[in-house]
C-alpha cells in the first residue's frame, strides 16, 4: 500500500489575521521557548551586562502574554537579583487550582499571589508594573486594575540584575520558563524613563535599548515579528492510501483520512492521535475529498463519481458505508465543496477529468442521502478546477482556477481570475470582479478563509506550470479586485 506524506505548516498571521486589530496588537515582542524544547534551547533575556543601579524609587514595567498551544505552563517569568544577594521572582504555576501568579522573595512565597483571565492572557497583552519604594521598603505590583503590596528590605544602593526566563547567573540559574511573550519593557526613576526595550526586533540575539543605546542579550530568541511573516513546519505524517484532509475550525483539529485509519492533529495542543477503523479498511478513490462540518460535528468522505458520501462515526470508530472500489481515480479532480445549512446539503462544484473541465453543481442532502444536479442561473460559470472556495451562511465565493469556456482541455485552456458568488437559495451565480494579473500566472489551493465583516479573504496560490513550485499566502478584498502577498513561501511539489 502506497504511503502518502503530509507536511503541516503553521503561520501565525494566517490564524490571527482574520481580525486585523488582533494582528496589529500582536505584531512584535519576544517569545520564549519553554518546556517543549530541551533545557539549553529555552529562551532567556538579560537586560544589561551590568546590574541597573538606583538610589531613588523606581519602576519596572512590561507587557505580558502567553504563547498558545504549548504543553506546559510553568516557570520563572522574571528574576530580580538585588546586589547579587536577594532574589525577587515572579513565577507562574498552572498546577495549583488558583492564584497561578506568585511572587517569591528569597526562599519564601510572599503574600502576593493572583490569577488573571486566561482568555485574555492568550489573546491580548497585560501590563505588569513593579513599583519599588526604597524609602518605605515596599514593593507594589500593579497588574491591570489590581494592585498588590509587600514589605521588602532595600538598602541605600540597589543594583538589580534583571533576568526574564532562562538564565545561568551565579546561584540563581533556572531553565524553568513558561511559554510567554514580552514587549515594551521600561524602567523609570523619579518619573523619568531611564531605559526602554520595545523588543521589536525580527532576528538576532540582541535587543536595542532606546534611551541609552545599549543592548540586552537574548538566548534562543523567538521574535514575534518573524512569526508573522514566516511559515514553520509543525508535523510530518505518513498515511496509507489516497489520503485526504479536513479541518474543524472550532476545535482547530486537522483530520487526515487514510485507508486504514484516521489521524487527528489538534493544533491548539499539538496532540496527535491515530484511530484504526473498527469498520475495516476504506477504499479511497484517487482524488477523493474529506470535509468536516463544525456545526454538525461530522466528518464526510466524498466520492463524487460513485455518488457516495461516507460519514465517520467517532463513537463507533468507523465509516457508515464502504466506497465502491471499481474505479481507480476521480473524474472530478480538485473540485470545490461546501455545506449549506439552507438546504442541509453538501455541494460539489467543478473539477477535472478525462481531459475535460467541469462546471457541474452537484448536491447531496445529508438526511435524504439523495444526489441531484443543480441548474443555476445568473453569470455563466466557466468550467474549471484548481479554484478556491470559501463558504458563507447563504452560499459560497469561488475564486480563480484553470479551465476553458467549452470545458475541453484542447480548446484554449487558461488561468481564470474571476471572483464569483453562488447564492444557494436563489441558485444564482454573480460575478463580482476579475483580477488583473500582470506577473506570473497562478492557480489556487482549494480553500478560502472568508471574513465577511471586513469583506476580505485569505487563500493560497501557486504557479501550476512548475513542478518544483511554492505556495504563497495572499489576502484580498471581496469587493475590489485587489490582493496582497503575506509572508514567505512554502516549497511545494
Amino acid at each position: 500500500m502506497r504511503l502518502r506524506k503530509f507536511l503541516l505548516f503553521s503561520y501565525t498571521l494566517f490564524l490571527s489575521c482574520l481580525v486585523s486589530q488582533y494582528v496589529a496588537a500582536q505584531s512584535y515582542g519576544l517569545g520564549f521557548y519553554s518546556h517543549e524544547t530541551v533545557q539549553d534551547k529555552r529562551t532567556g533575556l538579560d537586560l544589561s551586562s551590568k546590574p541597573l543601579c538606583f538610589k531613588d524609587n523606581f519602576e519596572l514595567s512590561f507587557d505580558f502574554a502567553f504563547l498558545p498551544n504549548r504543553p506546559n505552563y510553568f516557570g520563572y517569568i522574571l528574576r530580580l537579583i538585588n546586589n547579587d544577594k536577594q532574589n525577587i521572582d515572579l513565577l507562574y504555576d498552572r498546577r495549583i487550582d488558583s492564584k497561578h501568579f506568585r511572587l517569591i522573595i528569597g526562599d519564601q512565597f510572599s503574600k502576593i499571589s493572583f490569577s488573571l483571565d486566561e482568555k485574555k492572557l492568550f489573546t491580548g497583552w497585560t501590563k505588569f508594573t513593579f513599583k519599588f519604594d526604597v524609602h518605605k521598603n515596599q514593593l507594589t505590583l500593579v497588574v491591570g486594575n489590581s494592585s498588590y503590596s509587600q514589605q521588602v528590605q532595600f538598602g541605600k544602593n540597589n543594583c538589580l540584575k534583571v533576568l526574564f526566563g532562562s538564565n545561568d547567573y551565579l546561584d540563581f540559574k533556572t531553565n524553568d520558563v513558561p511559554p510567554m511573550k514580552l514587549r515594551n519593557i521600561t524602567v523609570t526613576e523619579a518619573r523619568r524613563v531611564s531605559y526602554n526595550w520595545p523588543l521589536n526586533e525580527s532576528d538576532g540575539t540582541e535587543a536595542k535599548e532606546e534611551v541609552t543605546g545599549s543592548t540586552a542579550k537574548v538566548a534562543n530568541p523567538l521574535w514575534i515579528k518573524k512569526l508573522h511573516r514566516n511559515w514553520e513546519q509543525l508535523q510530518s505524517f505518513n498515511v496509507k492510501g489516497a489520503a485526504s484532509v479536513a479541518f474543524d475550525a472550532e476545535s482547530e483539529t486537522i483530520y487526515i483520512t487514510g485507508t486504514d485509519s484516521l489521524i487527528s492533529y489538534q493544533v491548539s495542543s499539538s496532540k496527535r492521535t491515530s484511530q484504526y477503523y473498527i469498520s475495516g479498511t476504506q477504499f479511497l478513490l484517487h482524488g477523493n475529498q474529506s470535509y468536516y462540518n463544525s456545526t454538525l460535528k461530522k466528518l464526510f468522505n466524498i466520492n463524487v463519481d460513485q455518488k457516495q458520501v461516507a460519514t465517520f462515526d467517532f463513537t463507533a470508530k468507523g465509516w457508515d458505508i464502504k466506497h465502491n472500489s471499481k474505479a481507480f481515480e476521480t473524474n472530478y479532480w480538485h473540485n470545490n465543496k461546501f455545506y449549506s445549512p439552507v438546504d442541509s446539503s453538501l455541494y460539489v462544484i467543478g473539477g477535472y477529468g478525462q481531459f475535460l473541465f467541469k462546471n457541474d453543481i452537484q448536491r447531496y442532502n445529508i438526511y435524504t442521502k439523495n444526489w441531484q444536479t443543480v441548474k443555476a442561473g445568473g453569470e455563466n460559470l466557466i468550467p474549471r478546477y484548481l479554484a478556491a472556495l470559501g463558504e458563507t451562511s447563504k452560499g459560497a465565493y469561488i475564486l480563480g482556477g484553470y479551465g476553458s469556456t467549452t470545458g475541453q482541455q484542447i480548446l484554449n485552456p487558461k488561468n481564470l481570475y474571476d471572483l464569483i458568488y453562488f447564492d444557494v437559495k436563489k441558485r444564482l451565480f454573480k460575478k463580482i470582479y476579475e483580477l488583473d494579473i500582470k506577473g506570473e500566472d497562478f492557480v489556487f489551493a482549494n480553500s478560502l478563509v472568508i471574513n465577511e465583516k471586513n469583506n476580505s479573504y485569505y487563500g493560497l496560490i501557486f504557479p501550476k506550470h512548475k513542478y518544483n513550485s511554492h505556495l504563497q499566502l495572499i489576502s484580498g478584498s471581496l469587493t475590489e479586485p485587489t490582493f496582497k502577498v503575506l509572508g514567505n513561501r512554502i516549497p511545494y511539489t
